[in-house]
């Protein structure tokens, strides 16, 4: 009977194994964890074969709106203008709440240093504060 593979334990705040990405639960029957590295067996690459969360990170400015005045025609338009709340939202399920506009780039960053890989890293380094634009 072959030895069982043993795994990286997942690093804190995370539930992926490093070395192949997996969680505990996906792990085969027997094979072991331990946070030691120079135990570890498995010689898999993360990505190589498993499921994987996908990341599209936005930031959402909050908006209020109010009827503006009537024009020469007739019309009334709606006026929107941002407020100072924002919310961060990543298709792999992050939500940050409403968030005051000043606390988005730490809230990014912690974001960033949560996700386990380095293409959701590099996305999510990218998102910019929305630019006072009026909403639809």
């Amino acid at each position: 009977m072959p030895e069982p593979t043993t795994h990286a334990s997942p690093p804190d705040g995370s539930g992926l194994t490093p070395c192949c990405g997996r969680t505990p639960f996906e792990l085969p029957h027997g094979d072991r964890m331990t946070p030691e590295a120079e135990h570890v067996t498995c010689t898999a690459s993360p990505g190589s074969d498993h499921w994987a969360l996908d990341h599209d990170v936005h930031v959402f400015a909050q908006t209020e709106s109010r009827p503006g005045p009537l024009t020469d025609e007739g019309e009334r338009w709606k006026e929107c203008r941002q407020t100072s709340k924002v919310m961060v939202l990543c298709r792999c399920g992050y939500f940050s709440g409403l968030i005051d506009r000043t606390k988005l780039e730490s809230t990014v960053a912690t974001l960033a240093a949560e996700h386990s890989n380095d293409l959701a890293k590099a996305q999510v380094s990218e998102v910019e504060a929305p630019t006072d634009r009026p909403g639809f």
